[in-house]
């Protein structure tokens, strides 16, 4: 419990209560001591002058001295809280009321006693006790004058030694005891009140406490529930830290699932590029090593054959390394697309100008539709061009010959949407939630081999602009891929 943060705060509550009653009790006796003091030196102010006036009217004063021992006896027998001493001028100690042996001063100090008889200075004055060495005490002092000067003093010692065990006889008081009893009850009662107040109070602390500790022993997996309440005036700072700390812990759960997902990927890439590697450098190599073998053997048709193949293996390798290092340039963290406005048309019709050889070849026609009021796009040209062209060559590579390829650019108000239609077998269901993945192929409806980096770089470039590539099967057969971009206009307008 002391480890705790209720308990730690608790114990210094304890301890703070503990040292502020007995500050209490000891500022209190201390109060009622000298009060007490005061009390009694103001009341036998006039005990010393009294006594003067009817014991010393003549003579010297060691003979007083000497005829006042019976009368000390007498008044000690009377009053035995006081003890009296006869003192010359110095202080020294003439005559005494108190047991033989007991007193260890020969003389007292005078300064006590002048200050006492100015009346110049507040009560209590306190004075040497004759049977200590150090310790003080309240007293009524008179001054002894015989023939008209000043011989001594008569030194009265309030309480005696009776006044020593006065704190014991104030402890053994009921009223005492009764009063420290309340002073204790009372001082439990506000300790625990305090302590469930408190613990009341950290509730949630410990809530908090309990749900971090099961969240860090689930590996961080565990899902954290925000706390209750709709109404930030109303929610507390604990409140706040448990909101932030459900916020926090959602995501690293999330950050902690796309790290497994990411090396998930990985390990599949390692393994695609792997295989893909793999198939046309094996073809490459047995290619080559038959022509080694069997070059004096061979026809000058089967050798051209031979190196056709190869560079066209050695180009879908270079295809395949350029698109790796393309697709991890796109993922690095400090890529960020230039964007700038331009007329997409332009780049569309640039683009179809390229493929319509390529179309030509596989007997497919390629055809364009572009609406006049498309205006400009706000974005990255380079990587746009790489996007559509991925996005036209993917789908001349799944159209069969004497199919067609249609590209639209229309505008809708703040979007200008490009999309790219064939009259191809169309995208099996099963295949749509994966087909911008890396290195997926939807084995049921290709007819070419590819790396299947193409649209999942084109994408990817799509996620650089703030947008996503749309895929669907259409009702007549095929499937369409659909890039929305941001006007110039639109972009303008919300960066005012």
């Amino acid at each position: 419990m002391i480890r705790t943060l209720h308990g730690r705060v608790s114990l210094i509550l304890l301890a703070l209560f503990v040292a502020t009653a007995a500050l209490n009790v000891v500022w209190t006796l201390y109060s009622v001591r000298y009060h007490l003091m005061e009390a009694d030196q103001r009341l036998n102010r006039g005990l010393a002058d009294y006594l003067v006036k009817h014991e010393f009217s003549s003579g010297e004063l060691t003979d007083a001295g000497r005829k006042l021992e019976h009368s000390f006896e007498m008044l000690m027998d009377i009053n035995p809280n006081i003890e009296l001493y006869l003192l010359d001028a110095g202080g020294r100690i003439l005559a005494y009321s108190a047991p033989k042996g007991r007193v260890v001063r020969q003389e007292v100090s005078t300064g006590p006693i002048e200050k006492y008889l100015s009346a110049g200075y507040d009560l209590p004055i306190l004075g040497e006790d004759p049977r200590s060495k150090w310790r003080q005490k309240p007293f009524s002092a008179a001054a002894v004058s015989m023939g008209g000067l000043r011989n001594g003093y008569l030194y009265i010692i309030l309480g005696g030694e009776e006044h020593d065990s006065f704190f014991d006889l104030f402890t053994g008081n009921s009223i005492f005891r009764i009063s420290l009893l309340v002073s204790l009850s009372a001082l439990i009662f506000l300790f625990a009140t305090v302590f469930l107040i408190f613990r009341s109070a950290t509730i949630r602390h410990r809530r908090l406490a309990i749900a971090m500790e099961e969240f860090r022993r689930s590996s961080f997996t565990a899902p954290i529930p925000k706390p209750g309440g709709s109404h930030d005036r109303t929610r507390d700072e604990i409140d706040l830290l448990e909101t932030v700390f459900a916020e926090m812990s959602e995501k690293i759960r999330e950050q902690i699932g796309e790290l497994q997902d990411k090396d998930r990927l990985r390990r599949e890439l390692v393994s695609n590029i792997s295989h893909d590697l793999r198939t046309p450098l094996a073809s490459l190599q047995g290619y080559l090593e038959t022509l080694e073998s069997r070059q004096d053997r061979l026809s000058a048709q089967e050798k051209f054959d031979i190196l056709e193949n190869s560079i066209r293996l050695v180009g879908r390798l270079g295809k395949l390394v350029s698109e790796l290092l393309e697709l991890a340039r796109l993922d690095s963290l400090d890529l960020v697309a230039e964007k700038e406005p331009f007329p997409l048309a332009d780049l569309v019709s640039d683009i179809l100008t390229d493929f319509a050889e390529l179309a030509e070849r596989k007997g497919t026609q390629l055809t364009t539709a572009i609406e006049e009021n498309t205006g400009l796009v706000n974005g990255d040209i380079r990587l746009l061009e790489r996007a559509i062209q991925n996005m036209v060559d993917n789908a001349l590579k799944f159209t069969p010959r004497g199919g067609s390829v249609h590209v639209s650019l229309s505008g809708t108000g703040d979007t200008v949407s490009l999309a790219v239609s064939d009259s191809g077998p169309g995208v099996d269901p099963a295949d749509l939630p994966h087909i911008f993945e890396r290195f997926y192929r939807a084995e049921r409806s290709r007819v070419e081999t590819g790396t299947g980096l193409g649209l999942a770089i084109s994408q990817r470039i799509a996620e650089l602009h703030g947008t996503a590539i749309e895929v669907e099967n259409l009702p007549e057969g095929g499937a369409r891929f659909t890039l929305n971009l941001q006007s110039w206009t639109a972009s303008s307008e919300s960066r005012i």
